[in-house]
């Protein structure tokens, strides 16, 4: 590229003379770089399309990537069976307050935790976690929280006693992603994570949520209050919709990394994107089929072995994942027993 340019050739100015004498102030602007505004650190990931809402405990909204949002913007008792710290000061059984009780754990919180809104992280999140935990079908993990009998709060809501009516030992497992009961309370369990995440006690908070586009941006929390802050300020998920577009991506810089449910040829195409590097997590989700036994069409226990031996399980496995590498098909269970033989 050749750049011109021109200008005029006036003739010279005239000269004044004996100028008058003035005095003035000069002035030195700072250089450029000292005046510009720090440059915002940003992070974009490829992840699955978006499906349902954003409520990490029900069972339809499920997905790899609502786990991982929920483990950025919601707050747990214990993170990878270690106490969290931010969160609390301390987590331990003690001395039951009577024989009718099986167990009892005090949780001790931070006092300085709080909700990006400023509202404070308190024994009401516990108790509105147990409650709809227990009372909402369709929920992952719920039969710990069904052996809690009572969720009792002192200290202004900062030490929180569980009374479970039988012991449980994963007790440290309870209590994950708490929710925000001040927000969740006036919309439901259900329905209030639907759209976005309204208010965070994580590294960072939900900024937006765009289904049209299916991107999902957050931004850094700076109510938190933990030792480790977020160092990105700004964290962008898009959605990637096959191999082809992730690889391109990838390539182009235009996603710094992906999270996705692998194709039948992805971790071929993804190896051979310079300088990238592949790690493969298997998770524990999988994919049932129950048949209803109060179904007006499928109260017949024979009509429901008919009908699941006419179920091709590997099919359905390779269509529901996409491929049919590193898919898992269990053998087909017993038949299910007569039902006089149980009366």
């Amino acid at each position: 590229m050749v750049v011109a340019g021109c200008s005029a050739n006036p003739s010279p100015p005239p000269v004044e003379e004996n100028p008058p004498q003035t005095s003035a102030e000069t002035t030195t602007a700072p250089p450029r770089s000292a005046r510009e505004e720090p440059v915002r650190t940003s992070l974009s990931i490829g992840i699955d399309p978006l499906r349902n809402g954003f409520n990490p405990h029900l069972a339809q909204d499920s997905t790899a990537f609502v786990d991982s949002l929920a483990d950025l913007v919601l707050p747990s008792a214990f993170v990878a069976g270690k106490m969290n710290a931010a969160l609390l000061v301390s987590a331990e059984p003690i001395e039951t307050p009577g024989p009718q009780v099986a167990q009892t754990v005090r949780y001790i919180l931070n006092p300085e935790a709080q909700w990006s809104d400023g509202t404070p992280v308190s024994g009401n999140d516990f108790v509105y976690l147990w409650q709809s935990m227990r009372d909402t079908p369709g929920v992952r993990g719920e039969a710990a929280y069904r052996a809690i009998a009572d969720v009792r709060t002192t200290g202004g809501g900062k030490t929180v006693e569980v009374d479970f009516h039988q012991p449980v030992a994963q007790w440290h497992e309870l209590f994950s992603h708490l929710l925000p009961a001040h927000v969740m309370q006036g919309t439901g369990f259900a329905e209030g994570l639907r759209e976005t995440i309204p208010a965070s006690a994580g590294r960072y908070m939900v900024r937006s949520v765009d289904r049209a586009r299916g991107t999902v941006e957050l931004s850094r929390n700076d109510r938190f209050w933990g030792q480790n802050p977020a160092v990105t300020e700004l964290l962008v998920f898009r959605p990637v919709r096959g191999t082809t577009e992730g690889t391109d991506q990838l390539r182009s810089h235009q996603l710094s990394y992906l999270d996705i449910t692998p194709a039948e040829t992805s971790e071929q195409a993804f190896s051979l994107v310079p300088e990238s590097r592949l790690r493969q997590v298997t998770t524990g989700r999988e994919l049932a089929l129950t048949l209803s036994v109060t179904s007006p069409v499928l109260s017949d226990a024979a009509l429901r072995e008919t009908l699941a031996g006419l179920i091709d399980a590997p099919a359905l496995a390779r269509l529901a994942a996409g491929r049919s590498a590193d898919v898992t098909v269990p053998e087909r269970a017993a038949a299910e027993p007569d039902e006089g033989a149980l009366a």
